[in-house]
Order: C-alpha cells, then structure tokens, then sequence
C-alpha cells in the first residue's frame, strides 16, 4: 500500500511541475485555441493525474520548446559586384590586385561549399542600393568583361 501512495505522489509532483514549467511557457505565446500550449490551468491542474493528463502536459513542453521565435532577423540590404570566382587563392589575390589598380574598392571573401571546395570571391563594393551597385557593374563590365551584383 505504502508503494502505491508513493507511486501516486511521485505522479503528482512530476505533473506538478510539469504544468509549471508549461505554463511559464505560455507566458511568452499568444493565447490561442487552436495551440497545444492554450490548455486551460483548469484542464492542466488536476488533483488526479492520469496518463492522458502526463502526455497533455508532455505535448505542452515539446511543443512550446520548438516554437521559439528568432531573437533577430538579418534584412540583406548591402549589395557588391562580384567580379571573379576562383578556387586558387593565388589567381584570387592576382584578380584582387588588378581590381584595386584599377582604383575600384575590392576584397576577397572566402566561401565554403562543402563537397564542392573553396571558392575564393573577388568582390566590388559594398553599396547600400542596387542601383548604385549596377553603375559599379557597368565599369567594371567595361574593364574586365564580368561580373555580378550579389546581396552580401
């Protein structure tokens, strides 16, 4: 008998805090019906927690702790005339050193694509609008025949 009553204590405090913890969850989400996290306190507190009730408050957990909103979201708003693309760094600084003759503000940017290797870019730029990067284009296009605009 003792085991039993420890048993259902045990249950109760775990359900316990598990409806705490869901509910300090809920604090941060908007109340909304259609939720798994807009179980009423009354439906969460219950003296008589049964299995149904622990897989409740289960689903609460798991699913508040996945929908986390992003703290910021990075807005892409700078621009650059990417020139070259190459996987020789040597042939990137060479392309870089010409650009930068030339008098046009350029920089290399190290891209790693995994299984297809490093590709070293050479870029003009940066711009705040993409009209002033396509006025970049056209000059380098006039010196070196290429080139892109690509947001950074």
């Amino acid at each position: 008998m003792a085991a039993k009553n420890e048993t259902w204590l045990i249950v109760v405090i775990v359900g316990i805090a598990g409806v705490l913890i869901a509910l300090s969850f809920m604090k941060n989400t908007p109340k909304d019906q259609s939720s798994p996290a807009a179980v009423s306190q009354a439906d969460a507190i219950k003296p008589d927690h049964t299995e149904a009730d622990m897989q409740k408050i289960a689903a609460i957990k798991s699913s508040a702790a996945m929908v986390e909103q992003p703290k910021t979201t990075r807005v892409k708003t700078a621009f650059a005339v990417q020139v070259f693309s190459f996987k020789d760094k040597v042939r990137a600084d060479a392309a870089l050193k010409q650009l930068k003759d030339k008098g046009y503000p350029a920089y290399v940017m190290m891209s790693d694509l995994g299984p297809r290797g490093v590709f070293y870019r050479v870029r003009v730029g940066s711009f705040v609008t993409e009209l002033e990067a396509q006025k970049s284009l056209e000059s380098v296009n006039k010196d070196f025949k290429s080139g892109i605009i690509v947001a950074e």
